[in-house]
């Protein structure tokens, strides 16, 4: 009786040893099998999951040192989620079966562990279709603003047809314009000339009737001819005003009436200069 007050004591002291600096007894759920003494709990990087996970460490009852995750990785959620079934001052019930392994089969929970399996192993499938739903939002949140890009670049190239058109009917009705102007120009400048070829045909008639006469009774003639040489000089000043750009052929027929003329001026001043 003795001893074995003596070795509950014994048990009574550890305990107050565990309370007191924080160590707690692992257990698993799965047949209430005892790890060990938790020590240390601490916070570690998970590379994989690439965030920090509740990971506890100690000494098994062989005396060795184990470590243990008591969390498990939800890899729909990108969360860790707790494997802790309960815990007291003393003791930690894990749901894990092995210290490594996040798959279904490696854990097992406290309340009614068959239906509460089959209800986690849902919840995972459920938050996995939220997942792959919220994935898919995101695919079509991204193809609606794609097809709102394209919906305004096509706008916009609808847009720049039209000002293109418009622009284009425009210098449709500029080219019209100009080609009936230069018509009209055309036909004004052969009217014109013809009124510059029958002035020339009379210029020579009165040089030669002026050298014809003499000095004395050729004076008239060569005012008359002086007076025509100076209409056909207008008739040119004119004309250079009035079609500034020519087209090849009309402006052709304009050098030809010019050297004419100049020609006629020439002969009027070599008749003048005999007489």
């Amino acid at each position: 009786m003795g001893s074995e007050r003596a070795d509950l004591q014994k048990v009574l002291d550890a305990l107050e040893i565990l309370r007191r600096r924080g160590w707690k007894i692992l257990i698993r759920s799965d047949g209430f099998k005892t790890v060990g003494v938790a020590t240390t709990k601490k916070m570690v990087w998970d590379s994989g999951m690439r965030k920090n996970r509740t990971v506890v460490m100690g000494v098994d009852l062989n005396g060795k040192v184990f470590r243990e995750p008591l969390d498990r990785a939800n890899y729909a959620t990108g969360e860790f989620e707790s494997v802790v079934e309960m815990e007291s001052e003393h003791f930690v019930v894990t749901a894990r079966r092995t210290p490594e392994g996040e798959d279904d089969k490696n854990f097992m929970y406290l309340v009614e562990p068959y239906s509460a399996e089959e209800q986690r192993i849902l919840k995972r499938r459920v938050e996995e279709l939220q997942a792959s739903v919220m994935s898919l939002q995101s695919q079509l949140d991204s193809v609606a603003k794609e097809r709102n890009f394209f919906s305004e670049q096509l706008e916009s190239a609808r847009a720049e047809i039209r000002e293109l058109r418009s622009r284009n009917a425009a210098l449709v009705r500029e080219n019209t314009n100009l080609r009936m102007m230069e018509d009209y120009y055309r036909a004004h400048m052969l009217s014109r000339l013809f009124i510059a070829q029958q002035a020339e045909a009379m210029i020579r008639t009165l040089l030669d009737h002026a050298s014809q006469v003499g000095a004395e009774l050729g004076k008239p003639v060569l005012e008359q001819a002086k007076n025509v040489l100076r209409m056909l000089r207008e008739v040119r000043e004119e004309e250079a005003g009035l079609i500034p750009y020519p087209s090849g052929e009309l402006e052709a027929e304009i050098k030809k009436a010019r050297e004419r003329l100049e020609a006629l001026e020439r002969s009027f001043k070599e008749v003048t200069a005999e007489k």
